[in-house]
């Protein structure tokens, strides 16, 4: 009586695996077919040479330089064109993050697009502001190739930036000094210094707010009031009525609740 259940189990069992082995077979050939309806568009190489840690679409100028994308491998950004070049992604520029008389180069971190609507290149720009373990940020242009905007002041390697929507003009970034700066970044000049020990850092979409993620899993929103140099100064020197810094007075901080 056990042997017939025996036997009956095993003759089960080989056509569990018949039809099992069937269902494969129809799954390899439509998988088959589906290859031969795929048709490659196109191979990215990297030349990095190294973990990719960022990759980001241009978005900061709604759709003109959305053909744009950038990478950031190393002490290297590469800014690729994937809508011009057919079926392939083409190089548009590399950057590489090397020594010179006023930064001491190295790896990089962190990469954010830029509003570049107040280029003064005739046909416009695209700007890319890259930052990492040399504490400095650099804005550099792809009509140019070259660097049109530098800004030191972190005591660490710069973990975080962002651009600012509402504001073209803004950038912020975020260190391991334990600092979260807000600049001009067109005058390269810091208009504030909040100590945050910031992860990562963002500007609403206004431009009103400012949240940052720290070290101890708390989220911060800063509320932002750009206030006109004059009223700053006084009767002091003046500035142009565009040359904006935050007022330390009216920023104020809380806790988001979860």
């Amino acid at each position: 009586m056990s042997t017939r259940k025996l036997e009956t189990a095993h003759a089960g069992s080989q056509i569990g695996k018949m039809h099992l082995a069937g269902k494969q077979e129809d799954s390899r050939t439509a998988k088959l077919h589906n290859l031969k309806n795929l048709h490659l568009k196109t191979v990215v190489r990297e030349c990095h040479g190294a973990m990719i840690v960022q990759l980001e679409y241009h978005h900061a100028d709604g759709t003109e330089n959305r053909n744009l994308f950038a990478t950031i491998g190393r002490d290297c950004v590469t800014i690729y064109d994937d809508q011009y070049f057919g079926s392939y992604v083409g190089v548009v520029a590399q950057y590489v993050n090397s020594p010179t008389d006023t930064t001491s180069g190295g790896q990089l971190t962190t990469l954010c697009w830029l509003n570049s609507s107040n280029t003064k290149e005739e046909f416009g720009d695209a700007l890319l502001a890259v930052a990492g373990k040399d504490n400095c940020i650099s804005v550099l242009s792809m009509v140019s190739s070259s660097i049109v905007a530098l800004m030191k002041g972190h005591t660490k390697e710069v973990v975080d930036v962002a651009a600012c929507a509402a504001r073209p003009d803004l950038l912020v970034s975020a260190s391991k000094d334990g600092t979260t700066r807000v600049w001009d970044w067109e005058l390269e000049k810091c208009l504030q210094v909040i100590e945050s020990e910031a992860t990562a850092a963002c500007f609403q979409s206004s431009g009103r707010y400012l949240f940052t993620g720290n070290t101890f899993g708390h989220l911060l929103q800063w509320e932002m009031t750009i206030v006109p140099m004059q009223e700053m100064h006084g009767a002091g020197p003046k500035l142009s009525d565009n040359t904006p810094t935050l007022s330390s007075k009216n920023l104020g901080t809380r806790k988001l609740k979860a």
